[in-house]
């Protein structure tokens, strides 16, 4: 398994590590006038790869990347959400390794936004299950408010391990989105017996209505997930 290189992330800002710091500051700075959006943001937030603990999950879902807003500089500077994030990032053992699902981070942006998402998952099982089983990875690991492409980091690599190596355990990967990028990244998710997805990337509402399995629109998808999870 490849080593885990968010062990080196810094303490303070910028919160990029040194082996993404150039790619990062490059791509920054080719930003033009009108294209802010498009900031890679490591000034005023923690990376956020990953959610939850993939090495174990049963569940493990894919995005593109975290997604950033001013209201989350806030979120960022609360000790404690910090400290739970950099236990995420090192895989230390937390009461709850989806952090975002921990009844004390309800109500940051995160919280509120996942919560929303899995509703229909954790009535059908438990919170703590959904907490301690299930796992989110994006395939870029830095936040910004919205995706362009053009910078590529190192560790990137570590995600993307990781997804395969779920993928070999026998967990359930479910792309909500990027599928293609994830496709060419991990080529082992193509071949998955139960291929789960969302009827729509633009909603990626785990319920009982909206999933596929291999293509097909059917509650069987979701029973899957309910399965895995509360397994």
């Amino acid at each position: 398994m490849t080593a885990n290189p968010w062990l080196d992330l810094p303490e303070s800002p910028p919160y990029v590590l040194p082996s993404d710091a150039g790619a990062v500051e490059r791509f920054n700075a080719g930003l033009k006038a009108g294209q802010e959006a498009f900031k890679i943001q490591v000034d005023s937030v923690i990376p956020e790869p990953f959610v939850g603990d993939p090495r174990t999950a049963s569940v493990v879902v894919l995005l593109l990347n975290a997604g950033y807003k001013s209201v989350d500089d806030a979120a960022h500077a609360d000790p404690a959400f910090l400290a739970a994030l950099h236990k995420n990032l090192r895989h230390e053992p937390t009461d709850f390794p989806f952090y975002f699902l921990d009844p004390e981070f309800k109500d940051t942006p995160g919280g509120a936004w996942w919560r929303a998402r899995l509703r229909w998952l954790i009535a059908d099982t438990s919170l703590e299950q959904v907490a301690h089983r299930l796992a989110c990875v994006e395939w870029f690991t830095y936040k910004s408010t919205s995706f362009k492409t053009g910078c590529r980091v190192p560790s990137q690599r570590y995600g993307h391990a990781l997804v395969a190596d779920a993928l070999a355990r026998g967990a359930l990967v479910v792309p909500l989105r990027a599928r293609k990028v994830w496709e060419q990244s991990v080529p082992a998710l193509a071949r998955q017996r139960h291929d789960i997805t969302t009827a729509s990337q633009q909603s990626v509402y785990l319920s009982p209505g909206n999933l596929k399995l291999n293509g097909a629109k059917t509650p069987e998808a979701y029973d899957l997930l309910v399965n895995a999870l509360g397994s």
